[in-house]
């Protein structure tokens, strides 16, 4: 009879091939919260509570980036990016991980090929033997893993103001859109009295509409008011923000979503999650110049949103990585951040560690269900 570690050897020598279906019936919402809790406290950097609660630490190499090879409508280059990490447990190193999500922008996707607009896939390895274990479509488990940073930003500030999501209004329609929802609403562990969806289009907003009110347990709140804005309807966009208790920004624009001077009331947290480059920005400057900021990674603050406070000290205006604060929520509680700022924004550029985390327990998932298709390699 063959040893454990010859059956692990075994199976380790076996790739597993998951497409999104799969991917959808092993990651739960929850489980992704989880997860990803871990992740962003293991991209801490010199914070040994957060490397404790993490089990180890992560090394996220810089990515490597190829031009697509056409040029979008709004004039900017589509990409391919490369990008690997590992994480290196501190206890027992067979919990060590490593991967690389390949993950690509093609703004024709949707209307041409009627395939998604960030299309991505995650290879999994045996940290180990190097063996590749699994490829694992990453489309859903991006958004997935995406929301779930915001979700969790969301709770961490509520929680330490004391306050519920009575109003989330959502810019964009699409898979982050639709994952932003369910991540919020299921890290606060409460229904959302209202929500509002602000899109350039009627067709797709009305469409996650019906899927937001539709009776399925997994993401059902029949009992939430959802209305439908249309992006240049700036007198109802005005009116959504002056009561949102959250924001969530989930579009791949250059401009400012609202105007510099569209009111957001005090408390308002926002989570900025579509910009990803200096020449992107979703979120107006005096909007962020209200609040008290978290980022996922230091790269965050090279975006369009943050660029503006380069020449900021830390003092001057407060940044805290995400990763530190859900370590020790009381360091981002309002008595140690002053009375400066009335709001939150919470920006995330997503970082191959919650990839290749989020792929690891999916594919763990997928052996326990007998899930997915495996070759020899």
């Amino acid at each position: 009879m063959p040893s454990s570690s010859t059956i692990i050897k075994q199976v380790a020598s076996k790739m597993l091939i998951l497409s999104e279906k799969d991917v959808r019936r092993c990651l739960s919402m929850k489980d992704c919260l989880e997860i990803n809790r871990k992740a962003l406290m293991a991209v801490s950097t010199n914070n040994p509570v957060a490397t404790t609660l993490a089990g180890g630490t992560a090394t996220v190499p810089t990515r490597i980036g190829l031009p697509g090879p056409v040029t979008n409508q709004e004039g900017a280059e589509d990409w391919t990016l490369f990008k690997p990490a590992a994480f290196y447990a501190s206890a027992n190193s067979s919990n060590s991980l490593m991967g690389m999500k390949i993950v690509s922008i093609r703004s024709q996707n949707p209307a041409n090929h009627g395939l998604p607009l960030v299309p991505a896939t995650i290879m999994v390895l045996d940290a180990e033997t190097g063996i590749a274990k699994a490829v694992v479509a990453g489309t859903y488990l991006t958004g997935a893993r995406t929301a779930a940073s915001s979700g969790l930003a969301t709770q961490l500030v509520l929680s330490n103001n004391n306050k519920e999501v009575q109003h989330l209004v959502v810019f964009g329609a699409g898979l982050q859109a639709e994952c932003h929802i369910d991540a919020i609403q299921t890290a606060m562990g409460a229904p959302i009295p209202k929500i509002t969806l602000i899109n350039r289009t009627l067709p797709r907003a009305e469409q996650l509409k019906q899927q937001i009110m539709s009776a399925n347990p997994q993401n059902a709140v029949t009992t939430t008011e959802v209305d439908v804005v249309l992006l240049d309807d700036k007198t109802a966009i005005q009116e959504a923000l002056s009561t949102a208790s959250v924001i969530a920004a989930t579009t791949n624009v250059t401009q400012p979503l609202f105007e510099d001077g569209m009111v957001l009331p005090e408390g308002c947290h926002i989570n900025g999650i579509g910009s990803y480059t200096p020449d992107m920005q979703e979120i107006p400057v005096s909007a962020v110049d209200r609040c008290r900021i978290l980022i996922d990674t230091p790269n965050a603050k090279m975006v369009g949103d943050l660029k503006h406070l380069a020449e900021k000290t830390n003092t001057e205006h407060p940044i805290t990585l995400l990763g530190d604060a859900l370590a020790d929520p009381q360091s981002f509680s309002p008595a140690n951040n002053g009375s400066l700022y009335d709001c939150t924004f919470y920006k995330g550029v997503g970082t191959a560690i919650q990839d290749v985390m989020t792929a690891d327990f999916v594919v763990t998932k997928a052996r326990e269900l007998g899930i997915g298709t495996e070759v020899e390699m």
